[in-house]
């Protein structure tokens, strides 16, 4: 097993991160029995973030390579008071989704296979590699991210969002705001329709739409225009359930 460089220089200044990066001198660490046991459930939720530094350069042609089966465009979203702002970054493609995939319902990783993962660890994207699988007070399995890691690897992708607006403009033939319309669109007409049935939520499906109060037009046009109905129920659940 090769010992993966950090991501940047900035997380070596935290001391929890620095610490599980010490674990890969234990080239068991991802043969364990709780990644067997485990069988991937952070995986079945959704892909690995890529960091800027898993790639020799940032391209249009080499982003575009990785897009073609590997990856695809994602979309976060910085909170603050005048709404929520998407950043575009790039992650492993989940099952079944495409090159754009900016908003939606967890899907499995498209790497996933009963055998674990198909890379290496060396050849995961870093979040993968972030991933520190353990058991919680419960004994119940679960991977957990340091949150102060996974905002220095997307703060790596800001100085490409004009980059990869683009890319979703050539895949789509969309803005990045009517394409997040159309994803947010299709993602309240699921879960309100289970709002609607009174049926549970997941807490993958709470947490996607935890972000629903914050959008501001244009992202919720098509919503408004096509279910507003459905937008009014995931709305008030959101609110509810803060």
């Amino acid at each position: 097993m090769i010992k993966p460089d950090f991501p940047n220089e900035d997380l070596k200044k935290d001391a929890q991160v620095m610490a599980f990066y010490h674990h890969f001198e234990d080239p068991t660490l991802f043969e364990s029995d709780l990644c067997r046991k485990c069988g991937g459930k952070c995986c079945k939720r959704n892909g690995c973030a890529y960091a800027i530094e898993d790639f020799a350069e940032i391209t249009k042609k080499g982003i575009m390579q990785k897009l073609e089966h590997e990856a695809s465009i994602r979309a976060t979203f910085e909170i603050s008071n005048y709404g929520a702002t998407p950043v575009l970054f790039l992650e492993s493609r989940g099952k079944g989704k495409g090159p754009v995939n900016l908003f939606s319902l967890p899907t499995s990783c498209a790497l996933l296979t009963d055998q674990g993962c198909l890379y290496k660890i060396e050849d995961r994207p870093t979040g993968g590699i972030l991933l520190l699988p353990k058991e919680d007070e419960k004994h119940e399995l679960c991977c957990e991210i340091d949150e102060h890691a996974q905002a220095i690897l997307l703060k790596g992708w800001l100085k490409y969002q004009k980059l990869l607006n683009k890319l979703v403009k050539y895949y789509t033939g969309n803005t990045v705001d009517k394409q997040l319309s159309l994803d947010i669109l299709a993602v309240i007409q699921v879960i309100g329709k289970k709002l609607e049935s009174n049926l549970s939520l997941t807490e993958q499906e709470k947490t996607c739409i935890e972000p629903l109060p914050y959008f501001r037009e244009p992202l919720l046009d098509d919503c408004l225009a096509n279910d507003a109905r459905r937008l009014k129920l995931c709305l008030k659940y959101s609110l509810q359930n803060r």
